[in-house]
């Protein structure tokens, strides 16, 4: 999914990240790295016709391409065909590469059988979309995903694959993995029958229906292993049913990361146990992938999660169904602790599962003090300089009715974004509200805090001078014991979405 580079790495960063051990991102947030295609002709520029397309007399690097122009009826420099126009479609694209490169599985009844478990593939003319078959047994977990752009290049392929059984109903589907890396795709299923199944891989463009893309370097490799629940394995662990209790919780083993599980009633529910041994590693993290069939494939929708320390008291719980579906305390103290997963209160679905990423990492910096309730005494936050950003982390302790106020540092002509999480990750903190405050302690930016999260996107047009970070709470869970916030502070250029 080729989202705003600001929104993925604070989405990422705020939530799950800490300075020692940060969370999945993307290799590079930089972004745009020239001002190739803004239609000015700047300092090592050629020309600048407004676009980063080659072929038509001015290069993606903005450099003149003598007089060859596809469209202009003559075949010239690398072209392979030109008929004139710039049309799509017609067996000469709109790159004059010709299109008869056809792979003859374009469609679901011309779809190519998978052999071994990995294939390779090509969206080679914009539009194009490539269709695998693969056999498979009820019950029966798939591990499906692409490998075609690690770096998250823009200017290369953004696969989606979408899964279908024998009649052509839609079974799953995704863009990007959760949490996101980059813009390769991965699923996690359970299949609800024997059977024929299909999967459909195409590029970004098309799938939202947006100017195609496709060209010869748009080469991916689709990997579908399908497992039986004995041969699970590697980093996973498999929710075998032993009972709804705490004394029957199924280790969560070093190395492993991952979960799959059922439910076998409506009133199932899976416990799973875990240790903090280490004062560097105590934000533990526990994410349902997506559900339904334009997610991971589950009819389990909204299930429950919570964690309990040896005292039995629950220090995290998630309730709500959005789109993360992640329990996340933070600071967790040395101990044993229970992870607990249920369905939710929709009744039993004909496919009911669940696949879920866990780990336990490092966290923000805590707040120092909690003598921070005004501008004169806020904490000062530790700069995280990267390229031409710098971000600032900070785990909160809110009580009721907290105020914490946070300093940080904001250079002249950048942009500044906020993104905060508490009782979306299953805190008991109430009423979180996130506020962009300026010397003059008045407000830039604020929001409460919803389902997910609070997100205060790119405010630009400040001075450069100290600005702060101002918490406030209205309560706290009589159920949840959990009193963290955990925020991230971005500061850089402002991005184009």
């Amino acid at each position: 999914m080729k989202l705003n580079w600001m929104i993925l790495a604070l989405a990422v960063s705020a939530l799950a990240c800490a300075e020692a051990e940060p969370g999945p991102g993307p290799a590079s947030d930089a972004g745009p790295t020239g001002t190739c295609g803004n239609g000015i002709v700047e300092d090592g520029e050629q020309c600048d016709d407004n676009n980063t397309r080659n072929r038509d007399g001015c290069d993606r690097l903005c450099q003149d391409e003598d007089d060859a122009r596809c469209g202009d009826g003559v075949v010239s420099g690398d072209e392979e065909c030109d008929d004139g126009n710039t049309i799509p479609g017609d067996g000469c694209d709109n790159r004059c590469d010709s299109e008869d490169v056809a792979d003859n599985n374009d469609t679901r009844e011309t779809a190519q059988i998978i052999e071994g478990n990995q294939v390779e593939g090509v969206i080679a003319t914009p539009g194009d979309v490539d269709w695998y078959r693969f056999d498979a047994e009820e019950g029966d977990w798939v591990a499906a995903g692409t490998s075609a752009n690690a770096d998250d290049d823009s200017t290369k392929i953004d696969t989606v694959i979408t899964l279908y059984d024998a009649d052509g109903n839609q079974i799953a589907e995704n863009d990007d993995a959760h949490p996101r890396r980059n813009t390769d795709s991965q699923l996690l299923t359970r299949l609800p029958g024997a059977g024929t199944y299909y999967m459909q891989v195409q590029e970004w463009s098309s799938w939202q229906n947006e100017t195609a893309e496709g060209q010869r370097d748009y080469t991916y490799t689709l990997f579908i292993n399908v497992l039986s629940t004995e041969e699970i394995g590697g980093g996973a662990i498999y929710a075998e049913e032993a009972g709804n209790e705490a004394d029957s919780a199924v280790p969560l083993e070093d190395g492993k990361s991952m979960i799959l599980g059922g439910f076998d009633n409506e009133t199932d529910v899976d416990v799973f146990s875990f240790s903090v041994a280490d004062a560097e590693k105590v934000h533990f993290n526990a994410q349902i992938m997506p559900t339904g069939t334009d997610g991971y494939g589950s009819t389990a929708t909204g299930s429950r999660m919570w964690v309990t320390n040896s005292d039995g008291d629950v220090v995290a719980r998630i309730t709500h169904a959005g789109k993360t579906d992640e329990v996340g305390p933070g600071g967790l103290a040395i101990g044993d602790y229970l992870l607990w997963i249920a369905r939710g209160d929709g009744g039993a679905g004909s496919n009911d599962f669940y696949a879920l990423k866990f780990g336990l990492v490092g966290d923000n910096p805590l707040e120092i003090s909690e003598d921070n309730a005004t501008l004169e005494t806020a904490q000062q936050l530790a700069p995280n300089v990267q390229a031409d950003s710098t971000r600032y982390f900070i785990l909160a302790n809110m009580g009721v009715d907290d105020v914490d106020y946070f300093s940080f540092e904001l250079a002249d002509g950048l942009a500044v974004s906020v993104a905060c999480g508490s009782a979306s990750g299953g805190s008991g903190v109430l009423g979180l509200r996130a506020e962009l405050r300026n010397a003059s302690d008045e407000v830039v930016g604020g929001q409460d805090e919803g389902d997910e999260g609070i997100f205060i996107a790119q405010i630009d047009g400040q001075t450069a001078g100290t600005y702060y970070l101002r918490l406030s709470s209205t309560g706290q869970s009589e159920e949840v014991t959990g009193t963290w916030a955990r925020c991230g502070v971005h500061t850089g250029p402002m991005r184009r979405r």
